[in-house]
């Protein structure tokens, strides 16, 4: 009966050990895969910013704006991924560096302008002059906070508006 009793002790030992390695091992995997998407990600949407910044006609202007939303949409799924497995190894990290926070708003809330113009919901950013310009913080989660707060806003919201302020 001891026996059996500390061969099963064993016996879950070794495969509680071996479900922690598979799933450091798919962690780790999601982050590198995350993290080789993320890098030609960010070259679409620069792209894509430069070209809007440039003499359109109003459908290129459309379908690019649609670009940069839907490149916006998936960086913001990997970086998810990327966080979430991150989060299961122990290694979700901040990066604080100084930033312009309106800027950082304002450029979130532009890419999601045009699936709330699409749903014909008027989308507001107020931010407060007392706010300070530069803040010292991690952009990449504040956006990622932002873009899911405002993108679930707009996808639950029927009629009417989305405001940040």
């Amino acid at each position: 009966m001891i026996t059996n009793l500390k061969d099963s002790t064993q016996s879950m030992t070794v495969a509680k050990e071996a479900e922690r390695s598979a799933s450091r091992i798919k962690s780790q995997f999601l982050a590198n895969m995350s993290h080789e998407i993320r890098t030609p990600m960010h070259g679409i949407i620069g792209f894509t910013e430069l070209t809007l910044d440039t003499e359109l006609r109003p459908e290129q202007r459309e379908y690019l704006q649609l670009v940069l939303y839907s490149a916006n949409g998936l960086l913001t799924i990997v970086s998810d991924i990327l966080d979430f497995s991150n989060t299961e190894v122990g290694q979700l990290r901040l990066e604080p560096k100084e930033f312009n926070f309106r800027t950082t708003v304002y450029e979130v809330m532009k890419a999601l302008a045009l699936p709330a113009h699409q749903k014909r919901l008027e989308l507001i950013c107020d931010i407060h002059p007392d706010i300070p310009e530069k803040f010292i913080g991690d952009p990449i989660r504040l956006r990622q906070v932002i873009s899911n707060l405002i993108g679930n806003a707009i996808k639950f919201t029927h009629v009417g508006e989305v405001a940040l302020s």
